[in-house]
């Protein structure tokens, strides 16, 4: 499926941002259902656009939003290592839209922020799908974080950290980690 990622001009599309966040449960999230007052406390707080955030829809060929991406940690361009949420609305899911958007977010950083050497990300360890995407995507496992995920139900989760080295975006392949090594 073919898609577009535009930038979310926060201040004139915040009923569109809420919309879409509202629309479902997002399960692997330490709040899957997102309440209007809360989304307004995470907007003055600057979560989805401010000096260190930016926000992207992901959107059809048709305009339907399928998407959204948040990148964020942008304070460590060039020191450290900035990080990104993604979420694909459940009726985009499995056409491709994941793969499409972890490769422009990706290009985006390192083509963006020319002295940025690495790009990560985590993820709940029973996120299968995000999982295969990190590695579908060139990212490289680095860290297995226990019982560090608090859950909406109670449970803390198990998390996964990966990420991608600027090397390997530009040579096309993944730097392994001998974990043999790190004992």
């Amino acid at each position: 499926m073919e898609v577009n990622i535009a930038s979310a001009d926060v201040s004139s599309v915040k009923d569109k941002i809420f919309n879409f966040l509202r629309s479902e449960p997002w399960m692997f999230y330490s709040t899957p259902l997102l309440s209007e007052e809360y989304l307004n406390e995470l907007m003055q707080k600057g979560y989805f656009e401010g000096d260190n955030t930016r926000s992207f829809f992901i959107e059809t060929m048709n305009d339907e939003i399928a998407g959204m991406m948040r990148l964020f940690d942008l304070q460590d361009i060039g020191r450290g290592s900035p990080m990104f949420d993604i979420r694909i609305s459940s009726p985009y899911r499995g056409k491709g839209i994941g793969s499409k958007a972890m490769k422009w977010i990706t290009d985006y950083v390192f083509n963006t922020w020319q002295i940025q050497n690495r790009f990560e990300g985590t993820t709940r360890f029973d996120n299968l799908v995000m999982r295969k995407l990190f590695i579908k995507s060139g990212f490289v496992l680095e860290g297995y974080y226990r019982q560090a995920w608090h859950g909406h139900d109670g449970i803390i989760h198990d998390s996964l950290q990966y990420s991608i080295l600027r090397s390997d975006w530009i040579s096309g392949t993944p730097t392994a980690i001998n974990w043999d090594e790190v004992k």
